[in-house]
């Protein structure tokens, strides 16, 4: 087999796999319209798109941007709101610059933790065990909790990593009430822009 025909043939491959990931992820899409419990682990075939760095880079980018574009169209899913706007708006923008900042291969640290900082004046570092084996961050404004995960990924790595990006994304998707992930009605339309986001790959 000559290299345009491995080529060809690993193209049509990697198109039937987006294609069964988009598929499961709109089957999920279809079960949490009808009413079923649908476990946050159904968000893992996204881990699929994000083999690439500069494909997390360009996901982590969409999730803020979304999450901002959501809060300012008062369409925030968060069960407490301790910040005030101008507070919000100016951690959002702050982190988008950072993200900028880094497809130019350059990471402004000092800002990333003033971010982290702010968030920890109504949300000081700490932790609830939930269950047995799991512990969540004790932040109630999802919001806040979406922008200090990045935030901290960034801190920690000063790379975008899939395992952040998927609790990330799980931020994104649900209220976390009562420090919980639980996919609801209103995680429908945030996650519907990730299956149209992913969808992408298809096209």
């Amino acid at each position: 087999m000559n290299t345009e025909n491995v080529k060809q043939a690993q193209y049509l491959f990697d198109k039937e796999k987006t294609t069964y990931k988009i598929r499961k992820l709109k089957c999920t899409l279809q079960a949490l319209k009808e009413g079923s419990f649908v476990h946050i682990t159904c968000l893992m075939p996204i881990c699929y798109f994000l083999k690439q760095e500069d494909s997390r880079l360009a996901y982590a980018k969409f999730l803020i941007t979304s999450s901002f574009e959501l809060y300012k169209t008062g369409k925030s899913i968060s069960v407490e709101n301790k910040v005030s706007e101008a507070t919000k708006y100016n951690l959002y923008e702050t982190l988008l610059q950072c993200l900028d900042d880094l497809t130019q291969n350059t990471l402004n640290i000092e800002q990333i933790n003033k971010i982290i900082k702010s968030i920890q004046v109504f949300y000081p570092w700490g932790w609830r065990r939930i269950f047995i084996h799991a512990t969540r961050r004790k932040v109630f404004d999802v919001d806040l909790a979406l922008l200090e995960e990045c935030a901290r990924m960034l801190q920690r790595e000063k790379v975008v990593s899939i395992y952040g990006l998927i609790e990330m994304t799980k931020y994104f998707c649900v209220n976390y009430d009562n420090l919980r992930y639980r996919m609801n009605q209103d995680s429908i339309p945030r996650f519907e822009r990730i299956i149209k986001y992913f969808s992408q790959s298809i096209i």
